[in-house]
Formats: structure tokens, sequence, C-alpha cells
């Protein structure tokens, strides 16, 4: 983070330098945008990992960088949750030493406060400028250049954060300054790191340039200005984690050049700051440092500091070793202590006490928002059911879809991944156990857990015990005991190789829901995180989402997103729904298609059976399991093909799709390199080739070439750093969602036999480009927020648009919404004439599996967790997160018209064939 300047009492220790800290930094930038951006939300401090949570170092370099950036956001969002921020959101915050702005963003656009962020560091300043405009929060955040020492607005603000910066301070003169700048009842939150064990001090001190104090340190000078400390949380176990996952991060990048990929951070840096990571994650690990969470509330003038009572430590268990670049005492810069290279990473998980007693009723763990600036699913529509970003814009009338709002338990199950990498320098033997006592000399009072303190305490260190009605391990954040006996997939936190038998039950057995008369889909599996309860949706607790009337993660777009002008009936959900769901997700399973827990559950929060079973709603369930798994393996596909250097990722893309084709039409053709995507991959075309006929075989292949020409042609654009033109991305889009190689599996499950003469006439295809075009411009709106953090932006025809016009995402959004229900007028009026002028029996049924398709998309990814709690704002996918959708029979003004679109003439071909 950047803290404004140190004051004279920090000068001289461990050559801490304060005016050295503004050019650190502006050094630093171009290292912290590479490793932490691209924005606009980029941190520069360490993250927090779920209880017992270590993820595989042994993946794809994005992937751990995913985790890391999670991990960052989940700090955020885990002390606003104990903080209880969203009970009483802020109207004015000050972010002190606010870095390059990333959680002055996150509280103005989860909390709706308007941030001043302070830094110290010029460089900084357009650079979060640039961010607050790309993140739509013009006059949200504000960003002043300044020292919080000579800081002299006086009640100015509601609360005050300062996330790793105030380790720069002295901290007797920031409190001073804090009392006189927040208003009466004011808050001040802080995340940083304390010294437990002296003879650490110089090498952190030395490392991070910065000087670090200790938890008594604190509370004195905030004592002394009249503040009394509320809450303390140690963090210490979940941080520890995110040194391994810098670690891996970091030796990806040396490996990247030593194999010629270059890199803005010189490699002997690399090289340094592996080995001092290594030690980090020991010093994390055995306490010699704690990361805490402390909320102090202003309560009136300078009051005695009596010294707190000596308790016992007792610590949540042994972390594994953690990798956090950005760790003790964050630079003048809001990222992190200077003269650290690369901060660490982890998959942010939550949970741990929850804080209870002031505000009756709250009880229960942080909620579950968090997300990584570069999310693994950012990108538009891959896969063949697409998947790109989302947003959203004002509400409309018509009939509503209920949301789903039922908060369920999350986590990534704490397991020992096979394969993983730890430091060299870590001692295995040495990790904390839950029973460890030994008092640390520097930290009297240190507790593991949440504190509350109440004002009435004895003393700064008395603890109040609160019950939160969770067991003894779950209120101290432990991961079950993990035995060593376990196969590899029990290990994996993944069910056994052996799938059940294929045939799925006759029905489901779910009960329709009376307000909606469909039946709920299937909920997300993710595994319970001792401890931990989402109870919120969309970046959000749920109480504020309700009192926000907020219905989807806030972007660029706005608050809500717009009604969908949608006439065809709602088609329902197949009734065999959650049974083909469990057999495909143990077939995914069986081919070990995701590298880790946290992977898998991202790639159920695809609700790919409420998907499936929504678009084919009616005909034969072992053509409808087949597709389920079709769609695994094509999302796990996605990791194969990143996982080259950035230059080659087109050519991958193409080198691979071309693979793929010819195993399709010529099994057995030995193009495919050993591993599980090629096995299971074997085994898809060779019962798809048992299922389908020569024609229809011939139609999936078809659509299958479709959909892979335009992913490569986006990922072409997308390594040229190019935007598409409206008309150019309009004509490609169609095929980048995977529309034919979908209505494939359709055709074949429902028995539908269009001659080929009819099928691909202009008039059928062109009614066949429009259903697939609509699919894609709702999800374009549905995951708008999943890719708002990318720079330059995603592909997707709000940013299009955008970019076409010269103006802001939201303004261009009613013309998106336009351009969408003209098609949906298209596509709803031609069915019927197409039927009239064609006697054939089967056009309708094809015309009828096109509505459903369209129709049964829309209602799937209103209440896919996987747009409505996108993977940059949350850790890991939240049970029930929904979209609560208004649908209307009416377009938007201006969707009504029917006819060519000037401009456009890939659309205008459908008006055509007429």
């Amino acid at each position: 983070m950047t803290p404004a300047t140190a004051g004279p009492a920090l000068i001289g220790r461990a050559g801490f330098d304060p005016g050295q800290v503004p050019q650190y930094y502006t050094r630093k930038t171009s290292d912290i945008l590479h490793k932490y951006g691209p924005g606009p939300r980029t941190h520069f401090h360490v993250g927090m990992f779920g209880p017992g949570e270590h993820p595989q170092t042994t993946v794809a370099q994005r992937v751990v960088k995913r985790r890391i950036l999670a991990a960052q956001e989940a700090v955020l969002a885990h002390a606003a949750d104990l903080w209880d921020v969203a009970s009483a959101p802020p109207e004015a915050l000050l972010d002190v030493g606010c870095g390059l702005g990333g959680g002055s963003l996150f509280w103005a656009q989860e909390y709706g406060a308007h941030v001043t962020g302070l830094t110290v560091t010029p460089d900084h300043i357009p650079v979060i400028e640039d961010f607050t405009r790309r993140a739509g929060a013009q006059g949200q955040v504000t960003a002043v250049l300044g020292d919080a020492h000579q800081w002299d607005r006086e009640r100015a603000f509601d609360a005050a954060v300062a996330i790793e910066s105030s380790g720069y301070m002295d901290r007797e003169r920031l409190f001073a300054v804090m009392a006189k700048t927040l208003r009466p009842g004011g808050w001040f939150g802080i995340q940083e790191h304390f010294l437990c064990r002296p003879e650490w001090t110089d090498f952190v001190d030395g490392y991070y340039r910065t000087r670090l104090g200790t938890l008594t340190e604190y509370i004195a000078a905030a004592r002394a200005s009249g503040f009394e400390l509320e809450v303390d949380e140690d963090i210490t176990d979940r941080v520890a984690e995110f040194w391994v996952q810098s670690m891996a991060w970091t030796t990806a990048e040396i490996e990247g050049i030593d194999q010629g990929r270059g890199s803005p951070i010189a490699r002997e840096r690399l090289v340094e700051s592996a080995l001092a990571h290594g030690t980090f994650y020991r010093v994390w690990r055995d306490h010699a440092l704690e990361t805490r969470l402390l909320l102090f509330r202003l309560t009136g003038g300078p009051t005695p500091s009596p010294a707190p009572p000596q308790s016992a430590p007792q610590h949540t268990g042994a972390p594994v070793p953690g990798d956090d670049a950005p760790g003790a005492g964050n630079g003048p810069t809001g990222h992190g202590s200077a003269g650290r290279e690369a901060a660490g990473h982890g998959s942010a998980g939550r949970g741990g006490p929850s804080r209870t007693g002031e505000t009756p009723g709250r009880t229960g763990a942080p909620s579950g928002r968090t997300g990584s600036a570069d999310a693994g699913s950012g990108r538009t529509g891959r896969g063949p059911t697409g998947s790109g970003g989302s947003g959203s814009a004002g509400a409309g009338s018509g009939r509503t879809i209920p949301e789903r709002t039922a908060p369920g338990e999350r986590t990534a199950p704490g397991r020992t991944a096979p394969g993983r990498t730890a430091p060299e320098t870590a001692d295995p033997a040495a990790g904390r156990t839950a029973s460890a006592s030994a008092s640390a000399p520097d930290a009297p009072g240190r507790t593991s857990g949440t504190r509350r303190v109440p004002a009435s305490a004895e003393g700064p260190g008395h603890i109040s015990a609160q019950g939160s009605g969770r067991t003894p391990a779950e209120g101290a954040g432990r991961a079950p005991a993990q035995g060593s006996g376990r196969t590899p997939a029990e290990a994996s936190g993944r069910a056994p190789a052996q799938p059940p038998a294929r045939t799925p039950s006759a029905a489901s057995g779910r009960t329709p829901d009376p307000a909606s008369g469909r039946a709920p889909a299937p909920a997300v599996p993710v595994a319970p995180r001792a401890g931990e309860v989402a109870a919120q949706r969309f970046g959000r607790t749920a109480a504020d989402a309700a009192r926000r009337g907020a219905t989807g993660p806030r972007s660029a777009l706005g608050e809500s997103l717009p009604p969908f002008y949608c006439p065809l009936p709602d088609p329902g959900v197949h009734p065999d729904a959650e049974a083909l769901g469990t057999h495909a997700l143990a077939w995914a399973d069986q081919y070990d298609l995701y590298p880790d827990a946290t992977e898998r559950a991202w790639a159920q929060a695809i609700h790919n059976p409420d998907f499936v079973c929504r678009a084919i709603p009616h005909g034969d369930a072992e053509t409808l399991l087949l597709f389920m798994e079709w769609n695994y393996w094509a999302w796990a596909v996605d990791d194969w093909q990143d996982s080259g250097s950035a230059a080659g990722r087109t050519a991958v893309v193409v080198d691979h799709g071309q693979r793929v084709l010819r195993a399709l039409e010529a099994p057995g053709s030995g193009l495919l390199p050993p591993g599980a995507l090629s096995a299971a991959l074997d085994d898809l075309v060779t019962r798809t080739r048992a299922r389908f006929t020569p024609t229809q075989l011939h139609r999936l292949t078809t659509g299958t070439r479709d959909w892979l020409a335009g992913v490569a042609g986006q990922t072409a654009n997308t390594e040229r750093g190019r935007m598409p033109s409206l008309n150019d991305y309009v004509a490609q889009r169609v095929s980048v969602n995977g529309t034919r190689f979908s209505l494939a599996f359709s055709e074949v499950a429902n028995g539908i036999h269009l001659p080929s003469d009819l099928q691909f006439s202009p008039p059928v295809q062109a009614l066949t480009d429009a259903a697939g075009f609509i699919v894609s411009c709702d999800n374009d709106l549905f995951s708008y927020a999943m890719d708002d953090h990318l720079a330059p932006p995603a592909q997707n025809l709000v940013n299009v648009l955008a970019s076409a016009r010269g103006r802001a995402p939201r303004d261009v959004l009613p013309e998106a919404v336009v351009l969408r229900d003209r098609a949906m007028t298209y596509f709803a009026t031609r069915a019927d004439r197409l039927i009239a002028g064609r006697s054939h029996p089967e056009l309708p049924r094809y015309l009828q599996a096109l509505e459903t398709y369209v129709a049964g998309c829309m209602r799937w990814m209103s209440d896919a967790p996987r747009y409505a709690s996108p993977r940059n704002r949350h850790p890991l996918p939240v049970r029930g997160a929904s979209y609560g959708i208004t649908v209307t029979d009416r377009p938007a003004p201006g969707g009504e018209q029917d006819g060519p679109v000037p401009g456009l003439p890939a659309l205008d071909w459908w008006w055509e064939q007429e």
C-alpha cells in the first residue's frame, strides 16, 4: 500500500529512509502491474487463503496469478465483513497509502463509498485516475498526493483504512491525524504485520525498507488519541500460503526468462525474491511475524494505556508454505513493503470467527466476495456456450424471475495436493499445531482468531469471549484433520475415479418452485470450509444487496441488468437434470480434467446441467449426458490452449483446433499428445460416433469447426491488442459461442431429422444465426462483470460499441440492448413465416429447438454463479448466487424496429433471405 511518508521517529532504523519510498515505488510500478495487473483493481499487499487450503503449484502461471489476485481481494473482503462495513457503509472514506488504487476502488465499488486515496508517489496519481475511469468510478475515487503526517482535513471522513501502509508511519502521529480527520464515532481499519520475535527485525525491516511495530505499540498510540480497539483478528496462518503461491509465480517467471520469454523483472531480482519468500514463509509459519486485522473506533479524548494482559496464543494450525510478496510493512505507494520484488499469491479463501456482539443477530463467517484481476473466466465466449463479461443497467417492468437467495457454504477443501512444491527453505516439521502455546516475547495478549474488544474492557488487550454457535474447531478456523493414507483422488478433494452407473434415473425428484412453476437448477456442490458461510451475493452481504436493491455485481455498466425482452415461453428444465449432472461431473473427475478443487468448483459454477437441461428440456437423456461431458472437456481445454507463451497463443489455438477436428473426423490419427484431456476426448469421440448418424456427426463437426474458428479469431484480436469493429464482432460472435455445436446435440436428443438442403438453406441459416446472436448478446451482459478488470477491455458487444463510439460502456448500453432486441424481434416474427412458407414436418420441430435454446440460455445464465459471483470478485463461487432479472414482452424503445440495421451488413443478410 502507499503509506504517506514516515515521521521522524522512524528514521534511522534498519536503513529506513522515508524520502526514498516514492522513488522506490515509482521504479517498481511496472513490476507491480506485471505481476498483479492489469487492473483496474490492482493491489500490492498479501492475500489470504481458506483454512487448510494449499492449492497445487504445478499449474500454469496464469492460474497461480489468478489465485494471488483473488487472495488479495479476499483480505479486503474479509476485513469488510469482520468490520461490519455493510451494516453502515461509510459515505466518505480515506484510504491511507492507497498504492495503485485497487483498495480505493474496492471500497467504492463494493460499498458505495466516496474514497480519497492518499499516496506519496506522484507517478501513481495518473495510474489511479486511469484505473478509476476504466472501472466507471469517476466521482467516487479521488487520488491525492500528500503525506499522512501532514494531513489537515478535519472531520471530513466517516472511516479510514490503512492496508499494509502504517508500517511506514509514526504511529502516534498517524492516530493523532486520524482522530482529527474522522467524524465522531468514525472507525479506522488497519491490516498490518506485527513483529513478535525481535531477532527477525533487521531482516524484515531491511527487506521491506520499513519499520514494523508491535500490537502493544499500536494500541497505546491509538488510546493516546482517543481510539479504542474493537476488533482484532490474527490471519497469519491464512496468509502464509500466499508466500508459497508467490514463489510459484516467481519460479515460473524465471523459467520463462530461461526459455527466452521476456519479463520486465530482472532475473537476478526474481531469484533474490524467491529465496526471500522461502524465508518469509518460515517467518509467517512460525508466527515470528503476524498479520492482523484491527478496527479502532474514535470514542473521545486520550485515555491512559495500561499494558495488555498476557494470554497464551492459540494458533489455528500450521499453514503450508505460503508465498506472499507484498507483506511486511507496505511502501508509501500503497503496495507492500519497499524492496520486495514480487508479491505472493493464493486462492483467496474466507472464513474464521464471525463478528458478533454489537450487531444483533449477525453471526457466521465472512461472506464470499473476492476477486482477481485476471480471472480465468475472463475470456468472452470461450467454450461452446460462451462465457464473457457481464454487466448491468436499469431495471424495467414485466414478469420477474425470482432470485435465488438461499445462502450456502462454500470453500476450497483443505487438501494436500500431489505434486505440490514447497520452498526449499521451509521446514515442514516445524509447522505450528493447534495446541501451540509458546508466547511470543513481543506480542503480549496475542491470540489467534477474532477478538471482540468492548470499550468497557479493563485494558486494550482484554478479550471478550463471544459465542458464534460453531464447534471449537470451526471457531478456531482450523481445517479438519487430514489423514495421510488417502488415495490421490481423495487427497485432491475429488470423487473417486469410478463413475456411477451410466443410466440416469428417470426423474430427478426435484420439487418445482411454486413461485415460478419450474424446478430449481442444480446447486453448485462447493465443498464447505470450516466455519465459513457465503451469506452474501454479488460481492456484498445479502442484507446489503437487499438494502441497495442490487441484482448483480457492480460493474462499469451500473447496478443492475436491463429488462430482457423475450416473448418466447419458458421451456422448463429436463426432469433428469440433477442425475445427469452427477454422472457428468463423475466423468470429469474420472479423467482428472481440473487441476485442483478451486478450478473444479469454478467449472461447476457454470451450472453445466442447468445449461444443457434448459437449452434441451426434452429428449434422450444419454445424449444430454454426452453434451454435458463435452462441455466439461471444452471448458477444461482452455487451460491447455493458454499454457503456452502469450506470443504463440493464436498459433496454439489454431493448431489444437485442427487436431481436435481431425480426432473427431478420423479417430486414432495420433495427433493428440498424451494426457488427461486427450484420453477424455478419445472417450467422447468414441461414444459420440456410436450415437450419431454420419449426417449428424458431420453437423457436429461443422459446428465444432465453426466454434474453434471463432475462438481463434477472437484470440488473434486479443493477441494484437485489437478491438474489432462492430460489424466484425457481430459476424464473429455467433461462432464463438458455439451455437451450431450445441444445436447438433439438440437435434440428436430430440430426434430431429431436417434435410440438409432445408437446414442449410439461407432462410433457416439466417434464423439460426439470429438465435445465436441473441444468446451471445445475453451472455455479453450477464458476463460483463467477469471481465471488467481487463486491460485492454474484453471483446464483448458493449465494449465494442464503446470503442466505436468513443464513449463509456455505461453510455452505450442502451444501444447494445436495442440491437439485441431488434434481433429478438426478427427471430420471433420470422419463425411463423418460415413455417408457413415451407411444408416439411421437421421444420417446426427444428424452430422450436431454436426457441428453447434462446429462452433456456437466458434463464440458465441468470442463475449461474459463474456470472452472478464472478471470479474477479470472489475466491470461490457463491452458492445460490443469481441475477434477479426482469423478463418483459416489450422491446426497448427502438428494439421493435424491423428491417436491416444500418452499417451492419453482417446482420443485414438476414432480411435479404426473405
